[in-house]
Order: structure tokens, then sequence, then C-alpha cells
């Protein structure tokens, strides 16, 4: 008797856990008993529902894994999950499981259609998203479900609800993008469709599409898709400029009908009649004004104008605007048919005329473009030769011996320096030198004046500005005109080399020895005076390796540990360990410099401003 009651247990026990496993797909575990703290869980009771949708990129292939796990209202799985697969090339999937809580995340690892290429990804890509299924089982994967699923959990974890957690992330994904109407009324995230009408769904296709054009490969866009969602999960705004200057900067060539093109050929081919939503019209380009070439004529000789190689990379109309801005004195010629895409002018004087063509789409005006005509007498094109990097202590040859006269009239040179690229938007700015002062301490052994070439001697350069200088070539022709335009600018590295003489000091290639790292302290809030005694005493009470003639140095002093080989200013921490990313102080009267470390961690250099630091030199 004893025996046959332990068998009906342990079969009833057995009936219980295959009925309590059932469903579509597969689950790790079975259904438990229903949960009743409703502050906890949003659901109660088990539900049975069927999960639907698509995976797009473009769309994901037939057979892409598929994975539902259940969450609980922390959004912290409750360790019951599900697996199914797409079952066509639209990336379809549907499951029907049962849930005890209504929150579930769904991601999906595979190969997607790549609509800027028209072929599959060249690898798999992982998306995913976060959603309520007791609002709607019907759920779409998408790259914007995938960036908003770190900052809903952030919002949630803040106390939100996943309602208003989700809405917010969305919101905040949605700034990201300059076509953005925070006016216009988009539907949610998962529920948007790139091969259906409508504008929720052109936003998705354009924003998914830029991501695809900024990154070719498959893992390079998975890099940047997890960054930006990293970077905006923390506070709903991506503080890396880098990764928001990418959509910006990709949103202004990313061609348009390539996209459509390709989308609607690969739906056809899947035997689909879709109608790609029109997301052409969520975004206006800048058109680009092309006024021609520069030109030379005689007197009393009728120029024209021709404007057609402008361009509006959205195909736009375009409406064409000429302008007389500089003339010679004593002409009183003006311009004819000013708003076609052809005008032209009679040269009435001897000299030179500008004219400027701008276009406009109708919203949007161009940057002006201009053209010079000379009467007779045209241009010279200055070539100051191919960028440089050499070592101080080497002589640096510049060549201008390519610089030329359309007309064959004989060059003077003069080779100006030195400045960086700032000089671009101010031509006649203080930083420009031309070898008249002799006490400038750039001063090097060169003639400017009809040579073509020079030699530089950087022996005796105390400092280039972040281990770069710009020259400019102008050349000359013989009757006056002049240009540096063009090819007239050069510019040249120049890495500093440091030796450790491992005695706390750091000695540079110009004769000066470093502290090699700073007392750490911070002596004085940005804005400071230099004069401040407690910040120089902190050098010339400074005893170090023996010597005790340390003393703060100049600003250009500073410049020497100051290197532009990342793209921006950077000091090497392999000398200089522990350096600030802030501001040091430099001797008084000569301002400050801001320093900077290499955050090796991600290859590029981080930097900030903020607390006073200091940096001794004897």
């Amino acid at each position: 008797m004893k025996l046959f009651h332990t068998r009906t247990f342990i079969l009833a026990i057995i009936i219980l856990s295959l009925t309590a496993c059932g469903g579509g797909g597969s689950e790790t575990d079975p259904v438990t008993d229903p949960v009743t703290d409703p502050v906890t869980d949003p659901v109660t009771t088990p539900k049975s529902v069927e999960i639907s949708g698509q995976l797009q990129k473009g769309p994901f292939i037939v057979g892409t894994a598929i994975t539902i796990q259940e969450l609980n209202a922390d959004l912290n799985p409750t360790g019951r999950s599900f697996q199914t697969e797409t079952t066509s090339n639209l990336g379809d999937y549907v499951l029907p499981i049962t849930l005890v809580s209504s929150l579930v995340e769904i991601s999906a690892n595979g190969y997607y259609f790549n609509e800027v290429t028209g072929t599959l990804s060249d690898s798999t890509i992982r998306l995913s998203a976060l959603a309520d299924t007791s609002n709607d089982t019907s759920i779409n994967i998408n790259v914007l479900t995938h960036l908003a699923k770190k900052r809903i959990r952030t919002l949630v974890a803040a106390g939100d609800t996943f309602a208003d957690a989700k809405q917010q992330a969305e919101t905040e994904v949605r700034s990201l993008f300059s076509f953005n109407d925070s006016n216009t009324t988009l539907s949610s995230f998962d529920q948007m469709d790139i091969s259906q009408t409508g504008g929720s769904n052109a936003f998705l296709l354009l924003a998914s599409s830029i991501f695809q054009k900024a990154y070719g490969s498959s893992a390079d866009l998975s890099n940047y898709i997890e960054s930006l969602s990293q970077d905006l999960s923390d506070n709903g705004a991506v503080d890396n400029s880098a990764l928001t200057d990418t959509i910006t900067t990709t949103e202004l060539s990313i061609d348009l009908d390539v996209i459509r093109t390709n989308l609607e050929a690969k739906y056809t081919s899947l035997g689909q009649s879709v109608v790609i939503p029109e997301f052409e019209t969520l975004i206006n380009r800048t058109p680009v004004a092309d006024a021609g070439m520069d030109a030379s004529a005689e007197i009393g000789t009728t120029v024209i104008f021709n404007g057609s190689n402008s361009f509006d990379i959205d195909n736009d109309e375009l409406l064409y605007t000429w302008s007389l801005t500089a003339q010679p004195e004593g002409s009183t010629a003006s311009l004819v048919n000013a708003n076609t895409v052809s005008s032209s002018l009679i040269l009435d004087a001897a000299g030179t005329y500008v004219i400027s063509l701008t276009v406009s789409d109708g919203v949007v005006t161009s940057l002006p473009d201009s053209v010079i005509v000379s009467n007779t007498n045209r241009f010279p094109h200055a070539d100051a030769g191919e960028d440089q990097s050499i070592l101080v202590g080497q002589n640096l040859v510049l060549d201008g011996s390519n610089s030329f006269d359309p007309d064959g009239d004989e060059l003077t040179y003069l080779w100006s320096c030195c400045f960086t690229n700032s000089f671009l938007e101010q031509p006649n700015g203080p930083n420009i030198y031309d070898g008249s002062d002799i006490s400038d301490p750039w001063n090097g052994s060169y003639s400017p004046g009809t040579s073509s070439d020079i030699v530089w001697n950087l022996g005796i350069v105390p400092a280039p500005m972040y281990g770069r200088v710009t020259f400019r070539l102008l050349v000359t022709d013989d009757k006056g005109l002049e240009n540096w335009l063009n090819d007239g600018i050069v510019t040249v590295n120049i890495p500093h080399q440091f030796t450790d003489n491992l005695n706390g000091t750091i000695s540079d290639d110009y004769g000066n020895m470093w502290q090699k790292e700073d007392d750490g302290k911070i002596y004085k809030k940005w804005p400071y005076e230099p004069t401040t005694p407690f910040v120089t005493s902190a050098c010339s009470s400074l005893e170090l390796a023996g010597y005790t003639d340390w003393r703060l140095p100049t600003q250009a002093e500073l410049m020497i540990l100051v290197d532009n080989s990342f793209g921006s200013p950077t000091i090497d921490s392999t000398y200089f360990p522990n350096t600030k990313s802030s501001v040091y102080s430099a001797a008084a009267g000569a301002g400050n410099v801001t320093m900077y470390v290499v955050d090796f961690d991600q290859g590029v250099p981080s930097r900030s401003s903020g607390d006073l630091y200091v940096r001794c030199i004897r």
C-alpha cells in the first residue's frame, strides 16, 4: 500500500511538469506559480500571447535566430526565455508563448540586406528591443529600438514606469538627427516598418540608412551603434561629439536615390509589392554653387558665366543669383541675366572683376562661390609643395618651383611663416610672418624674394605650436597679380623628441629640462593671474635631481610638450605621466596653455579645462 502511494505521487509530478512546459518555440523554464505582488510584476497570472513582427536593418534573412526573454518590472530576466527564427527573407517572425510578466526583451543576431550596397551584409549584426506585450504583441526590431534600450533601463532603474521610460528614451534618440521635428508625432520605434508608407517609417529608414552609409562593414556598424547607445544611456544625451558628427556629416552626403532603388529591387525580388516611405522629404541639404573657372579677357569683351555645374544633392530645382562683388576703379559694368543659370558682363576697365554666385532650392541657400576675371592678365598659380614631417635640427627645404603663370609671366616668390590653419579665415591676421622682423623667434636662414625655394634651419626654431607649422607661398607675376590660393599652403609636422633622464626629469630637443611629474596640486581655478606669488613659487622653491634653478615655463615653452599627431593637441604620457586634462600655468604675461592626455583605450585624445596646475622647467 505504501509503495502504491509513492508511485502515484511521482506520476502526478511528471504530469504537472509536462503541462507547464507547453507553448510554441522552445522555453528554458516552465511557467511558475502566479505572482501575487502587483508592485514587482506587471502581470499576476500566466497569459498566452502570440508575439510577431519583423527584424529590419534592411530585412534580416530567413532563419535568423530570435530570443525572447521575459523580464520583471525592474527589467531583469525572470529566467524564462523562448527561441524561434525568422520565417522569410522579409525578417518575419511569430511565436505563441505563455508569459507571467508582460515585459520582454527580443533579440536577434543575423545577416541582413544592406540597403546602401544592395547586397547582403558581410557579417551578422545583433539588434534588440524592450517591449510591453500587454499593449501590443506586434513588435518590430530595428536600430532605433536598439539605441533606446539601455536608456530605458537607466530610467526604469531610477524609478520611471516602463511606459514613461520608453517614451522619454525614444524622444532623446530622435533628437540625434537634424531632420527630427519634435512637433511631429511618430509611432513607437517598435511599430516602425521600412516597407510601409508613413512619416514614422520614413524616419526609421532614413536614420538606419545614415548609420549604414557611415559604416560600410557590419562590424564597424555594430561597434558604432553600441557606442552611441552606451553614451546616450546615462543622461539622454551623447557627450562624445565625434559620434554625433558622424550622423551630421553623413546626412550631407548620403545618396537617397540609391537607397530607394536598392530596397525596391530587393522587395521585388522577394515577390513583395511594397511602397517605400518617402524618406527623401524628411531632409533638405544645402545646395552647392559652382560659378566656373577664373578667366582672362580683353577690355570690351563680353564674358559669360555658367553656373550649370552647381548642384543639389536632393535633386531640387535651383534658383540662381549672380552678383558683382568687386570691379576696377572707374568701371560701370553690370551683370546681365543675374537670376538665370548663365550671366554675362562686358569688361569696361582695366583690372580685376569678382563675380559671386549663390543657388537656392527655395528653402536653403548655398554658400557663395566666386569667379575672378582679369583683362588680358590671368592670375598665377602657387604651389608650395607636399606636406612634410621633419625633426628639430634638420633643414627644411620648401620648394615652390611647380608654381606657374598661365600667361608665361615671370614670377617672384614670397614665403611666409608661421601660423596655424586659422589664417585661412584671417588672411591678413597677425600670425602671418613675412621675414621682415629679424627679432621674431621664428626667423630662419632664408631669403624671401625671387627664389622659388628656401632652406629653413629648424635647429634654431624654439617651439612650433602643437608640433605643426604652416607656410604660405605668395607668387606675383611681373604685372603685379599675386596669388597664394590653390596649392600655396604647405604644412610641416615637427614631432618633438624627449629623453627620460631617469631621475625625475625629462630633457627635450631644445636643451630644456622638465619636471617629469607635476606635484598634483590645484593652485587656482580658472580664470587666474599668472603673477600670483604662490604659483610662481611652486617652481622657484622646487629642488629636483640636484637642481634648484627651476622656474615657471613660458607659453611657448609649454607648447614644446604638445603634439598634434592625433589630430588634436595631446601630451605624451609616456614621458609625462599623470598629466591632468586641465590648464597649466605659463610665466607671467605669457597666458596659459591647456594640456591634454591621450586616451590610449580609445585611441583618441581627451580634453577638458578647469583647475590650474604647474609643470616646472629649467
